[in-house]
């Protein structure tokens, strides 16, 4: 009998009282879990694919002028467009090409061809399944293995939105395909011709961005000295091999410190012993 009447002390709200965490540690346990219940409430934040150093959020969505520099189709341009809405990631992948492809590299006005690419994914897209390596296009597609050239933006949502509305426009009426796009040269050949000036890959993209009337998107139009066909190559760099003029520079101190050491190994020898 003993034994239950302490038992059933123990049990009393009275008894109960002291047994309580005291209150700066039920304070600091209430801090940590409203913490953690404003960090899950945060809208999620990803990393452009194409250039990690812009993020995409719900607000501000990355657009990115894309080249692959080892493709084996040299100076093909295309855009890629990353957004996200509350939590779901999305890519867009367009680009402007020859209806023909027998007619890419023909000279004069052809019929041409937008295409547009989209995916998504529930969530933000990790290292293992970014949705940048999920267009099989041709001349679009990208392999973990590739270098990019680009120039990314970020852009508000509703640019974006935009963007898609002007490509999608675009797609049921394209211009027409001219290997030299419109530039320069083309306009001027235009003139003397009556003829309309047409784009190439190249040209649609900048076109595209330019529409936009976006400060922050900026792509120098071409001069009429400019051989137009490379043009990607002087807007999308390779930073890698801007690095040439420092590694001739290696080279010739290399070759010259080796000259030196040689000819005075020579002039050693030449010299008999005493």
């Amino acid at each position: 009998m003993n034994k239950r009447k302490k038992l059933s002390k123990v049990e009393e709200p009275d008894n109960l009282k002291s047994k309580r965490v005291s209150e700066p540690i039920l304070s600091l346990i209430n801090k940590l879990f409203e913490s953690k219940q404003v960090e899950s409430n945060r809208p999620v934040i990803k990393r452009s694919e194409i250039d990690s150093t812009y993020s995409v959020t719900d607000e501000f969505w990355a657009i990115s002028l894309v080249r692959l520099p080892d493709s084996s189709h040299v100076q093909h341009a295309f855009l890629v467009l990353e957004g996200q809405t509350d939590n779901k990631s999305m890519i867009w992948f367009a680009d402007f090409v020859a209806k023909n492809w027998l007619n890419a590299f023909s000279p004069g006005l052809r019929e041409g061809k937008v295409r547009i690419d989209y995916h998504e994914l529930e969530g933000v897209a990790n290292s293992s399944s970014k949705l940048l390596f999920l267009c099989k296009k041709e001349m679009m597609e990208i392999r973990q293995s590739d270098r990019l050239l680009y120039s990314t933006w970020r852009i508000s949502e509703s640019t974006a939105k935009t963007l898609i509305q002007n490509i999608e426009t675009q797609k049921e009426k394209p211009p027409k395909y001219n290997m030299i796009g419109n530039t320069a040269l083309a306009a001027s050949s235009a003139t003397l011709s009556s003829n309309d000036t047409g784009h190439n890959c190249f040209t649609f993209a900048r076109m595209m961005l330019h529409d936009l009337n976006d400060e922050t998107i900026h792509i120098p139009q071409d001069k009429l000295a400019d051989w137009v066909y490379s043009a990607t190559s002087r807007f999308l760099v390779d930073k890698q091999s801007n690095r040439w003029f420092e590694n001739v520079l290696i080279a010739l101190l290399v070759g010259v410190v080796i000259g030196i050491i040689l000819s005075e190994c020579f002039r050693r020898l030449s010299i008999p012993p005493l």
